[in-house]
């Protein structure tokens, strides 16, 4: 009864914060409630700097996310460190309140540091599997967030990890419980792998439609001097000869004779930032189809700037600068709600209009986005600290032109299976939550 003295024994405190232990025991099951004690013992197997060779399998992390062992590329290392065997349990001493832990499914030993330890698992009474599952669990988390705050402030010791308890069904139920997980984890993972085989598809069947030929890669001799046409030099730099060219069974047109109003965007400084007319910045830039106007930031500037710089229904947006070498000239399409809608850009994009009297804009960013324009787009950039990429350099772009039909057709079926390929994602995702929910549901009468 809630109302009556509770008495508990020494040797089941792990510190003085009553708050701590009744937290500590919040854990609701159907099942027995067992003592991590009972179930894994301390590995001691420390090994002295100076007794281990540097071709060692060092481990560097354990992943938060997904509860993996990473190990180090560099793997010489000047400290003690304990040996880890295969299907031992290894929890970090500092974040084992967040998830950080996993059981070692290399098939070969591993060093970790002493902020680490590994112990031995009972596998006669507990799976593997289920032991990380609930372990890493948001039940068992949030009493650990719980306790973490009250009485352990710093490591978690072999004393404090042995006196928790996880719930402890059958060895059968644990079992039946980690197959139904991971079946929901293979449909997912079979999902995402239908889902890029759909990606893949997308490009075949654009170059099959536009009847594009890419020319074969000749061969050459590294070792020997290689000359170039001067008519063949785009710019005075050696790293730009490389060209990616193709041939379509339709008309090849530049870029800039399908879109006009090139421009750079609005220049400004963080005091302006946070108020006034919507922008679109690099990372919106890099949006599935259209850019997302809901979630823009906003700049205050002038009335006349905003005016120079608002974009319009159907206008498209390259990324100018790029941290990243694969991201810079990356395309999307501007949608407006309503005529009402005022959109700027800023100064590390560029943007163009599309004459819709001669090519279907949906069509245009498909094309722009398949890997060959996006490796032709890549090789006008210039790379310094960040890569740029320039107007001249966009205009000079390569299109196939089919007729509006065809471009159409082309269009409407590339969404059709995007929209496939969105599909299966969502669904693929949807199984990863319901494999965990489903587990904490039936371990710990979770809603």
């Amino acid at each position: 009864m809630s109302g009556l003295l509770t008495f508990i024994r020494f040797k089941d405190l792990v510190n003085w914060s009553v708050k701590n232990y009744l937290n500590s025991n919040l854990l609701q099951s159907q099942f027995e409630l067992i003592s991590l004690g009972k179930l894994i013992k301390i590995r001691q197997e420390k090994i002295k700097k100076d007794d281990y060779k540097n071709d060692i399998d060092l481990v560097k992390k354990i992943s938060f996310k997904d509860g993996k062992i990473h190990l180090r590329e560099e793997r010489k290392t000047g400290m003690d460190l304990y040996n880890v065997y295969p299907n031992d349990l290894l929890v970090s001493k500092i974040n084992f309140h967040q998830g950080a832990l996993s059981i070692n499914e290399y098939s070969n030993n591993l060093l970790s540091s002493t902020h680490y330890q590994p112990y031995i698992v009972n596998k006669n009474k507990v799976d593997l599997k289920f032991l990380t599952l609930a372990l890493r669990s948001k039940q068992f988390q949030n009493a650990m967030a719980v306790i973490k705050s009250e009485g352990i402030k710093t490591e978690a010791t072999s004393d404090f990890i042995k006196s928790l308890k996880i719930p402890l069904p059958f060895l059968k139920t644990q079992q039946r419980l980690v197959k139904n997980y991971q079946s929901k984890l293979d449909l997912a993972k079979k999902q995402n792998q239908f889902a890029k085989q759909k990606e893949a598809e997308i490009e075949t069947y654009l170059y099959q439609e536009l009847g594009i030929e890419l020319p074969k890669e000749e061969k050459q001799n590294k070792d020997i001097l290689q000359f170039v046409r001067f008519k063949d030099l785009d710019v005075w730099r050696v790293t730009k000869q490389n060209k990616t060219t193709f041939s379509s069974k339709y008309n090849l047109i530049r870029l800039d004779e399908c879109c006009n109003h090139f421009k750079n965007g609005v220049n400004f400084n963080k005091s302006q930032f946070g108020s006034g007319v919507k922008f679109v910045n690099i990372k919106d830039v890099y949006t599935e189809k259209y850019i997302d106007l809901e979630n823009l930031n906003r700049i205050d500037i002038s009335q006349d700037k905003a005016v120079q710089n608002l974009l319009q229904d159907n206008d498209l947006v390259f990324v100018r600068s790029s941290v990243k070498y694969e991201g810079v000239g990356f395309p999307s399409l501007i949608k407006l709600n309503n005529e009402n809608d005022e959109v700027v850009f800023c100064g590390f994009v560029i943007k163009c209009s599309i004459d819709t009297s001669l090519i279907i804009p949906d069509y245009l960013l498909y094309f722009l986005r398949c890997n060959l324009l996006r490796k032709a787009t890549i090789e006008k950039s210039n790379k310094s600290t960040i890569t740029n990429i320039s107007q001249p350099e966009l205009k000079s772009l390569q299109i196939s032109l089919p007729p509006l039909k065809i471009q159409t057709k082309i269009a409407n079926h590339i969404q059709t299976i995007k929209d496939e390929i969105k599909s299966l994602k969502q669904q693929a995702e949807q199984n990863q939550k319901d494999a965990l929910n489903e587990f904490e549901k039936e371990v710990f009468n979770a809603t």
